[in-house]
């Protein structure tokens, strides 16, 4: 109101915990502030298309003085009354018959510690919208660092009409507003009730009213869980209605089409005070080209092609206007369409996939994404074409997105047998004979592309072979060979020769022997074996093991598929190996100087007796041993007349002379009719024979009784 004005003494009363005034402090227990000067807060409405309503003059101003308050039990309340509230309140019931009290509590802790108070950082907006949300910062600021506990409180009614200002105000405690039908301390604005964070001071609230609004906000301080004081503030929200503009709004049929190019709108624009038919509409639909527009209310749009297009909607009643934005995406029916193509190969042992992408699109720069699972693993890729090591052939599963720049996308999943022809290819050097046509070189691998330096005339046939026609002389070429994936390279000596010609002889078998067709054949040509028990009929040597006499064919040539050759056979002839024992005589001990004669008991063509070091000692049926003076093992080899032989042995066991010593206890002398004693001593059995030979005992010992 223009006539309410600020006191020119602000009576601030100094009260006990017990609600005293505490005339011993300041001015008979109050504190008189001067005035001093005020403020303007500039919070004008300046536009007819913002706020709706005449504008709101707030002033403020600062009441500053010092005092020093003793300790005291209990503390104080320190206290300010002013009547009357504004008259515009539409929260509280008879605002211009109540007034106001600001206090505040001094715990006895804050005055021993010599606390500070919290002190709110912001002031509150003079205006907010309604319908709209409110987010304000109700955050205090303690320098102690003290924690600070926000919360609404019902602000505290004070003085009277009679008696506007009292000096000193009324002792606490002090009542509370009465809160008007329809409002309370949790709903002081309607709409959606207010809310503070205990935490932070944040306060949010949707007042759904317009009307002026009495607010009340508190913080109490603590430290270490005790509470030092508690300040309150209160103060008036203008909820007023914002926007005389039109609300500009439409909503398109789709976001997203993907299966044509029209786009039908609705307008939803609304307005709080004009007609809507006093509107007027600017539409973009390829904003901020500004090619496809439409002045109508609900236009179709029909897009010349696929993409993402911004839609721009001006709506004004000729004075104010609002714009509205949102994003469709559209392409035809199947744009895109998802596929992809593969190939593989292996260039070192393991299996590379590579991928492209074959999809149908119209719009630029797709995206493309590559899911691919093998085995226990799954990788992502990215690109038109990218490739993966899955190391060997296998059954892969491939999943694969296109997208666009519209938002439409598609997508193919597929399981892919993957088959690899690995670039292995062979480099072969050649004789031919002169003149003749010659493979430099060949493979069975599709699609290769070869180079051969020096040319020399090559010819390719078109199914995988590289030749020269009539060749002579001794070339070495090199060989490049790439299967658009791998690259492989070798060097190809090619020389000219007479026909090859080696002998090829008639082979025995012995037993179940292998032996070998052609131990000295030269392995630098190309071989055609033909016979029982070959495994591999191009084989230099082939080795075999027969139960039979067999024939065998052979065709040699200079190289594979020359014309210089020749051909030959040989036989295999399997003959028994020889069977036979060595003889001896029934002795099997041969003392010193001994004789014995070994025997076979067959007759061989040729016989080959060796001793121990393997010296030969005999060539007959019959081996004849003088002077045995050492055990020995005598060997026996036989061979037939085709060739085939064995080997036996025989051990001869050499036992020297016995060693045999008289006893010194043996009784040389004797006396008539007495036992004479004779004793030796030997580490052989001991006999005791008469001079006739006649055995008359044995051991050691032999006593002639009564001599």
């Amino acid at each position: 109101s223009p006539d309410a004005q600020f006191d020119r003494f602000a009576s601030v009363g100094i009260y006990n915990a017990n609600n005293q005034l505490v005339v011993t402090l300041g001015s008979g227990g109050q504190i008189r502030i001067p005035f001093v000067d005020d403020d303007t807060l500039n919070e004008k409405l300046t536009s007819i298309c913002n706020v709706i309503g005449d504008d709101v003059c707030v002033q403020t101003t600062v009441y500053k003085d010092t005092i020093t308050l003793p300790s005291r039990e209990g503390g104080y309340i320190l206290a300010y009354q002013r009547c009357c509230r504004n008259n515009a309140l539409s929260n509280i019931a008879d605002p211009l018959n109540t007034g106001a009290t600001y206090w505040v509590r001094i715990t006895e802790r804050a005055l021993q510690e010599c606390n500070s108070s919290p002190v709110f950082e912001n002031l509150p907006s003079v205006f907010i919208c309604v319908n709209d949300t409110l987010r304000f910062d109700h955050r205090a600021t303690d320098m102690d660092g003290d924690s600070l506990v926000y919360y609404l409180c019902t602000p505290s009614a004070g003085a009277t009409e009679p008696e506007p200002m009292p000096q000193p105000p009324s002792s606490p405690p002090y009542d509370n507003i009465v809160w008007a039908p329809g409002f309370s301390e949790n709903n002081m604005m309607g709409g959606s009730p207010i809310s503070i964070d205990q935490n932070t001071g944040q306060m949010l609230a949707v007042p759904n009213q317009v009307g002026q609004f009495l607010i009340g906000v508190c913080v109490r301080e603590f430290r270490n869980g005790e509470l030092l004081s508690e300040i309150r503030r209160d103060f008036e929200y203008a909820v007023r209605i914002c926007g005389r503009d039109p609300i500009a709004g439409f909503i398109p049929d789709t976001n997203l089409r993907c299966d044509g190019l029209d786009v039908q709108m609705e307008n939803t624009t609304t307005s709080n005070f004009l007609p809507l038919d006093s509107i007027t509409y600017n539409w973009t639909f390829d904003y901020p080209d500004g090619n496809l527009t439409s002045t109508e209310v609900n236009p179709l749009i029909s897009y010349p092609e696929a993409g993402l297009y911004d839609i721009r909607l001006i709506a004004t009643d000729g004075l104010c206007f609002d714009t509205v934005y949102t994003t469709v995406g559209v392409a035809p029916d199947g744009d895109p369409t998802a596929d992809f193509a593969f190939e593989s190969y292996d260039c070192d042992g393991e299996t590379i996939v590579q991928f492209y992408q074959t999809s149908l699109t119209s719009q630029p720069n797709p995206e493309h994404i590559w899911n691919v699972r093998y085995g226990n693993t799954t990788e992502t890729l990215f690109g038109e074409s990218p490739s993966l090591n899955i190391g060997t052939d296998q059954e892969i599963f491939v999943h694969y997105e296109i997208k666009t720049i519209s938002g439409c996308n598609d997508v193919v999943a597929k399981d892919v047998e993957i088959m690899t022809i690995p670039l292995r290819v062979e480099y072969e050097d050649k004789i031919i004979c002169r003149g003749e046509d010659v493979v430099i070189f060949s493979s069975d691998i599709p699609d290769l592309q070869v180079e051969i330096i020096p040319d020399l005339g090559v010819i390719s046939d078109g199914t995988g072979n590289y030749y020269i026609n009539n060749f002579s002389g001794s070339q070495e070429f090199e060989v490049m060979v790439t299967d658009g994936f791998c690259f492989d390279q070798g060097m190809v000596t090619i020389t000219t020769e007479e026909e090859p010609d080696f002998p090829l002889e008639d082979i025995i078998q012995c037993g179940t022997d292998t032996v070998s067709l052609n131990a000295a054949g030269p392995d630098f040509y190309f071989y055609e074996w033909e016979g029982p028990g070959i495994s591999d009929p191009n084989s230099t040597n082939p080795e075999v093991s027969l139960m039979g006499d067999a024939e065998y064919n052979v065709t040699v040539y200079t190289s594979q598929g020359s014309l210089c050759f020749f051909s030959d056979s040989l036989s295999v002839q399997v003959s028994e190996i020889p069977d036979f024992e060595i003889e001896q005589t029934d002795q099997i001990n041969f003392c010193e100087g001994d004789s014995i004669t070994l025997s076979l008991n067959d007759d061989f063509p040729t016989i080959t007796w060796r001793d121990g070091d393997n010296n030969p000692v005999g060539v007959d049926r019959e081996l004849l041993l003088f002077g045995v003076d050492a055990t020995e093992t005598y060997t026996a080899e036989v061979v037939t007349e085709d060739g085939c032989s064995d080997i036996r042995s025989i051990e001869v066991v050499y036992s020297g002379l016995p060693v045999i010593n008289v006893s010194g206890n043996t009784s040389t002398n004797v006396c008539g009719g007495d036992d004479a004693i004779l004793t030796v001593v030997s580490l052989d059995s001991v006999s005791w024979l008469d001079m006739d030979g006649n055995l008359l005992e044995t051991g050691f010992q032999y006593i002639i009784e009564e001599l």
